[in-house]
């Protein structure tokens, strides 16, 4: 099966916008989980084969971005493959279902924890999203929308426009981080960057 990787295009001011992987959540706010993010599923749990193009729109503590990202995802792996505006390597972020491998080819950070990212993309394209020890999942098919709790507390909430997987819009609000994104999405079936 043809490779196909994430396309991630920094429209972000140099400072990143979330706390960095080793702050701890109990110290920066009573309101984030002593789990900060939903647990990751094995990529097989997706139940298919999946590339498409994703922009992002969002903020965090006033800071605005934008992304555009391919993904690509396999029974045995979800990739993510970036790059900077001027089409050199930014980062790899690889998830096998054991382990999550990143590595950053710049000087820069990036505007989110490798682990938010594969943990938000999960949370907005698995069809079924279980419920995993202090974490519950409720969908409502009638309006949309997607509300994922830890501890009895509202974590994620997101909101269906179109159809989630090739050409539907997509809002995410993570409560205790912080941000919002609006996600754009274009299934690709060639497996090449969209311009």
């Amino acid at each position: 099966m043809k490779r196909i990787f994430l396309l991630l295009l920094f429209c972000l001011p140099a400072c990143s916008v979330v706390p960095s992987p080793l702050a701890t959540p109990s110290s920066l706010s009573p309101l984030v989980p002593s789990s900060p993010y939903y647990p990751f599923l094995a990529p097989k749990t997706f139940g298919r084969s999946y590339v498409a193009q994703h922009l992002l729109e969002g903020h965090a503590r006033g800071e605005k971005f934008a992304l555009q990202v391919h993904v690509e995802i396999t029974p045995d792996t979800i990739l993510l493959l970036g790059f900077t505006p001027w089409q050199t390597r930014a980062f790899l972020l690889r998830y096998d279902g054991n382990t999550l491998h990143f590595k950053n080819f710049t000087d820069r950070e990036l505007p989110f924890a490798p682990e938010f990212i594969l943990s938000d993309l999960q949370q907005v394209l698995w069809p079924h999203l279980p419920n995993h020890n202090d974490w519950q999942v409720t969908n409502d098919p009638h309006t949309q929308e997607r509300r994922v709790f830890f501890q009895q507390r509202l974590i994620t909430f997101i909101q269906y426009h179109g159809d989630p997987l090739t050409n539907g819009d997509i809002e995410l609000v993570n409560i205790p981080w912080d941000y919002q994104l609006r996600i754009h999405i274009r299934q690709d079936e060639s497996g090449q960057p969209h311009n």
